[in-house]
């Protein structure tokens, strides 16, 4: 699985929809992360923190305050930090692609200056 493919998950963008709303209704969640509703009764159970409200939700429609697990947080924080870090080898990848083009340049110019005297 690429990360373009997780970025896109949908789990993902639920726990991204959480962080940015604390309050809301499962139909909210659902349309902004594209599960379905027993998709997300399903996951309620391991993304957060329930109380007897969250239980037995009488209407999708419903307004209610949701908090995320410790453990869903610091899993999202994880693939964050994953993210970052494919950026970051990228970037170190192309410098030192980089750094042997000037390297083999500066061989050549001073293979150059040498056996042209």
């Amino acid at each position: 699985m690429d990360i373009k493919s997780i970025k896109n998950h949908r789990y993902v963008k639920l726990v991204e929809f959480v962080l940015a709303n604390q309050s809301f209704s499962v139909r909210q969640a659902c349309d902004a992360s594209g599960l379905s509703e027993d998709e997300f009764s399903g996951a309620k159970y391991s993304l957060f923190m329930l109380k007897g409200a969250h239980e037995r939700i009488e209407s999708s429609h419903e307004i209610l305050d949701w908090r995320l697990k410790p453990e869903a947080y610091f899993s999202y924080v994880s693939y964050l930090e994953f993210k970052h870090s494919l950026a970051t080898s990228r970037r170190a990848w192309w410098f030192s692609v980089l750094s042997l083009l000037i390297a083999a340049a500066s061989l050549l110019v001073a293979g150059y200056g040498t056996f042209w005297k």
